[in-house]
């Protein structure tokens, strides 16, 4: 492998592998989940920071910025409306099904923790506030630079030509593949597909993988207020 492509492959992988990395290492009893999460979001901030992945990508294009404000807020709704109350007053059959059917996957289910780790009456309105800061603008940005700016390409051009694939390049099956992937990293799963084929689109559309990014910020941002306005932990 070249230096240049090795070095563009660590970039983009390291930061997304520290990130899960740092899950299980801190994921003890001594350490509060509020501190884990705190914990994690800065040292991959250093992380992502230090490997740069954006340096083998133009800057942001400004004119892309709304669009990928609302691609972000789109998906915020799809996100948390099937599971809202007024959802469920509106179509109580789908609201059961959606519960039953698309929320927990094989080795990931949603647990009910009380009291809730991350709500500021438990952790305090600082580490409160460090989850909505890791959430929107850490690992929002690195799941962008790996898996839309790495494993889409990786999957259309191998290991040795992921970084030379153009963003814009349109392959249905590897498209639909990573948005799957990325799906089931996330307990709701169906909102995560839709939310990976959306990611998916812009990147490749704008041809900018800052706009996917800004895409996924402003879900994760709208999805954490919401969490702190409603008490919806069940998202966090």
């Amino acid at each position: 492998m070249e230096e240049a492509n090795k070095r563009a492959l660590l970039a983009h992988a390291v930061p997304y592998g520290a990130w899960w990395a740092l899950k299980f290492a801190l994921d003890v009893p001594a350490i509060p989940a509020a501190w884990q999460y705190a914990i994690r979001s800065v040292i991959c901030l250093v992380v992502f920071l230090v490997f740069r992945p954006w340096q083998w990508y133009p800057r942001l294009r400004l004119r892309h910025v709304p669009l990928g404000i609302g691609v972000g807020i789109f998906i915020f709704f799809v996100w948390v409306g099937p599971e809202s109350a007024s959802f469920k007053s509106f179509s109580p059959t789908f609201h059961s099904l959606y519960q039953r059917f698309c929320i927990g996957i094989f080795w990931a289910t949603r647990e009910v923790v009380t009291p809730p780790p991350y709500a500021p009456s438990t952790c305090g309105w600082t580490l409160a506030l460090a989850r909505l800061a890791g959430s929107s603008f850490v690992i929002a940005f690195i799941e962008e630079f790996f898996f839309r700016g790495f494993l889409y390409r990786f999957a259309i051009g191998g290991i040795e030509k992921f970084s030379k694939i153009d963003p814009g390049t349109v392959d249905p099956i590897m498209f639909m593949l990573v948005a799957a992937t990325f799906a089931f990293e996330h307990n709701e799963w169906l909102a995560g597909l839709v939310c990976g084929l959306a990611y998916g689109w812009l990147f490749v559309q704008s041809r900018d993988i800052w706009a996917a990014g800004i895409a996924h910020m402003t879900t994760n941002f709208l999805l954490s207020i919401y969490v702190l306005w409603t008490g919806a932990h069940q998202f966090w």
